[in-house]
């Protein structure tokens, strides 16, 4: 039997482990701007066509060395498209042995309200309550340090005080969303209120309380509004559940009235007092008629001095009251209206200034009355109180003469005679 020695022998086999290959698909999808290219996140933008692949393929789909050849697209506008992109894998057991290109196109980023770095602004300063929709403009709109892209949309709750009031816009460009952006709408401070001069226009007494009216009668309008001009709803209408509330104080009497304006603390606040004239309501003589006493009568007999009679009653019956005159200033006249002293025989009146009601404070009547006297002539008839004097001798001349007659008014007194009178008498010298 042939014995072999044992042989111990080593050799080495050098064995190469290839990449395994895999065919992977390119996407055909969207970007979102600001966002930096393709990331393999869950096989969001990856496809595996071919390949088998073991549990490494998840650890493959998410490692970050599966990239665009062709870069970062982060920094394309929206709506720019790519066209074809491929994909490099950097992996120590796979490779890619095919791609199937795909296309690509940028989307604006969508920004939501609220989200970090987002500033919007309205311009809302001059927005006070008037009744009208508030359509004030955007002062701010950015993202980061980007002024964003945007067309208002609409607006809401934008016509009271006090509610949230919006502006929706609509992002374009690179950003896309609808934003709220909001704003104040500011309460109407009343004393800025437009009134109308109706309301402080002057009144003439009446003997009740004067109340102006709000609204016109004739139009419906209100006398009060937001603006001077404005429109219908621009009107501010008083009451609790309105607007403002009034109150009026002094309005009875001549003299000065008050209406206090008050916001009601809704759409309006503050307060306002706005005054108006209550003037003494007129008089004339037609109003007084015969209702008045004179002193020391309505007939006076000549007395060769001028006459001043003084008022002692006056009344007018259609307004059922009685006045009070001032006594400083009565003037005199002829009936026809020439001023002068009543002296001789004839119609006279006295004018007399009312000053108001007899007993009352308030100077509620106004005007002067003309009122009616005569003087009549004086009977001097078997009257042992009146002598004439004598007449002084006159000297001839061919016209006529015309000798003065003195008529004095005697008394038992033995007190001087008063001249009464200077008459001339007509005659002729023969």
């Amino acid at each position: 039997m042939q014995s072999y020695a044992s042989i111990t022998t080593r050799s080495s086999l050098a064995i190469n482990v290839n990449k395994r290959p895999i065919s992977m698909k390119a996407p055909n999808a969207n970007m979102e701007y600001g966002k930096p290219g393709l990331t393999a996140e869950s096989g969001q933008y990856i496809e595996v066509l071919d390949g088998h692949l073991t549990s490494d393929t998840e650890s493959i789909i998410a490692a970050t060395t599966l990239v665009l050849t062709s870069g970062n697209y982060g920094d394309k506008d929206a709506g720019t498209e790519l066209g074809g992109v491929s994909l490099r894998l950097d992996h120590p057991n796979y490779k890619i042995t095919h791609t199937v290109t795909g296309n690509l196109s940028v989307n604006g980023r969508v920004i939501t309200d609220g989200e970090n770095g987002l500033v919007l602004e309205v311009a809302d300063e001059d927005c006070v309550y008037n009744g009208k929709e508030l359509k004030p403009q955007m002062r701010t709109a950015r993202f980061g340090t980007v002024e964003l892209v945007y067309e208002i949309l609409s607006y809401e709750n934008n016509v009271n005080a006090g509610n949230q009031a919006c502006i929706k816009i609509e992002l374009g460009g690179n950003y896309k969303g609808v934003l709220n952006a909001f704003f104040t709408i500011k309460k109407l401070n009343i004393a800025n209120a437009y009134f109308d001069p109706y309301l402080t226009a002057s009144e003439s007494y009446t003997g009740s309380y004067i109340v102006k009216d709000l609204v016109n009668p004739t139009t419906s309008s209100s006398y009060v509004k937001t603006r001077e001009g404005g429109d219908k709803d621009e009107e501010l209408i008083s009451g609790i559940a309105n607007d403002y509330t009034v109150t009026t104080t002094s309005n009875l009497n001549a003299g000065t009235a008050k209406m206090t304006f008050s916001g009601n603390g809704k759409n309006v606040e503050g307060e306002v007092v706005l005054q108006f004239t209550i003037n003494p309501q007129t008089v004339t003589t037609a109003d007084i008629g015969n209702d008045y006493e004179l002193s020391p009568s309505k007939n006076i007999v000549y007395t060769g001095s001028a006459i001043k009679p003084v008022v002692t009653y006056l009344r007018s019956a259609s307004k059922d009251v009685a006045f009070e005159v001032d006594s400083s200033k009565y003037k005199y006249k002829l009936k026809d209206g020439t001023e002068q002293d009543a002296i001789n025989v004839g119609t006279y009146v006295v004018v007399a200034t009312i000053t108001g009601a007899v007993n009352s404070v308030a100077h509620n009547y106004q005007g002067e009355v003309e009122l009616e006297f005569n003087i009549i002539p004086l009977d001097i008839t078997n009257d042992s109180n009146y002598v004439i004097g004598d007449i002084e001798q006159q000297t001839y001349q061919i016209e006529e003469v015309t000798p003065q007659v003195k008529l004095y008014k005697v008394d038992n007194s033995g007190a001087t005679p008063q001249l009464i009178i200077k008459m001339q008498v007509l005659q002729k010298q023969k």
